[in-house]
């Protein structure tokens, strides 16, 4: 962090995106997604998704898109879950056996929506 608070020094002044500059590509996927899980949306459209995080953080945020589906919405309240609207990711992969890989669900359940 101090390494990009040493980047940041001054450099905010003179353009106001100059704080992305300094966040590698990383860094900005996992703000993406603090973006995307703060306002709470009923679709997702992904590209790539996992494509900089290395094959722990994709499998971690794998299983946080499963379970925005699953508990329509992050940390809100259980009691209130029936009430929501059901919630529904679509992403692309660089290849089938790479989602069928990071995916918390078993590739039978991958075969099943494929054949449909």
């Amino acid at each position: 962090m101090n390494a990009l608070n040493s980047k940041m020094d001054g450099a905010g002044d003179e353009n106001p995106t100059s704080w992305a500059v300094a966040m590698s590509h990383t860094d900005m996927a996992r703000l993406n997604m603090a973006r995307v899980f703060v306002i709470n949306p009923e679709c997702l459209l992904f590209h790539k998704p996992v494509q900089f995080f290395d094959e722990v953080e994709a499998l971690k945020v794998l299983s946080i898109l499963r379970a925005h589906v699953d508990e329509k919405g992050i940390e809100l309240s259980a009691e209130k879950r029936p009430y929501r609207r059901p919630r529904t990711v679509f992403m692309t992969c660089t290849t089938i056996a790479v989602s069928i890989r990071r995916t918390p669900c078993s590739r039978s359940q991958w075969r099943k929506e494929l054949s449909r």
